[in-house]
């Protein structure tokens, strides 16, 4: 009818609703992958049956597998969010999404071997490399942090606290990867000079203008920080003899991430 005014405002919010549920489904998903890891390295010191690390491994895979199609799903509902006018005629949402889904699921083909948290789940099961598909390569650039285990960042230290990486309370990264604490880096570009515009190279021996806008969480040694205190639970409890004792409270702690 003419002169109907169609608001696209409440299918706009049902969309952002939905993708605020997969962002969860995907740190969900991730957090299973981390706590696999560390059960994997218990399993691995303890010389537990090679066959109980295999089907950790399967399991890591279909969990990796599970957060690819909320990765897609999230990735269509994008699309959506962007795109999407109301208008007289009605839509069919479960069926726009599905199809455009596997197009995108089709297009990129999906191997959880090549995915960096299933090789962080490889380096913590001890694994050598075998399940890794031919043709795959580590990133040179970057380093092992001491007591971390873990490939994080081209950085050891953060170049303006001068604090090791997993000693950080807040640690973000710059578009190429080097890491730093919020605070000391926010200080930093506090006490930049104007005639910088927000521009500066604050690692030693780099080229690169980092401004602050471009500085987002370093998921990966986010995520080392919370295994290696999950280990130190683990460690802790191992050696103690008894005192809290081995109630479902203490389980909890170690799989809430």
């Amino acid at each position: 009818m003419d002169g109907v005014d169609y608001s696209s405002q409440p299918v706009l919010q049902g969309i952002e609703s939905h993708l605020t549920q997969q962002r969860q489904a995907v740190k969900q998903c991730e957090a299973v992958v981390e706590t696999l890891g560390d059960v994997a390295t218990m399993l691995a010191s303890s010389s537990a049956d090679p066959q109980q690390l295999e089907e950790l491994r399967a399991a890591v895979k279909r969990v990796l597998e599970a957060r690819h199609g909320a990765e897609l799903h999230g990735a269509v509902l994008q699309e959506l969010k962007g795109s999407y006018a109301a208008g007289p005629g009605g839509t069919d949402f479960g069926a726009a999404i599905s199809g455009r889904s596997t197009a995108l699921a089709e297009a990129t083909p999906y191997d959880a071997r090549q995915d960096p948290l299933y090789q962080e789940f490889e380096r913590a099961a001890g694994g050598d490399g075998d399940d890794e598909p031919a043709g795959m390569e580590r990133i040179d650039d970057d380093i092992e942090i001491e007591g971390g285990g873990a490939l994080l960042a081209p950085n050891e230290r953060c170049p303006v606290s001068n604090k090791l990486l997993l000693e950080l309370d807040d640690p973000v990264q710059d578009s190429t990867g080097v890491v730093y604490e919020r605070a000391a880096v926010q200080q930093f570009f506090r006490t930049l000079p104007p005639h910088k515009h927000g521009r500066a190279i604050i690692m030693a021996g780099s080229t690169h203008q980092v401004t602050y806008g471009e500085l987002v969480p370093a998921d990966k040694v986010i995520r080392e920080k919370r295994r290696a205190a999950r280990r130190q639970q683990l460690v802790g409890r191992g050696g103690g003899g008894g005192g809290g004792g081995d109630g479902g409270g203490a389980d909890e702690d170690v799989l809430d991430v």
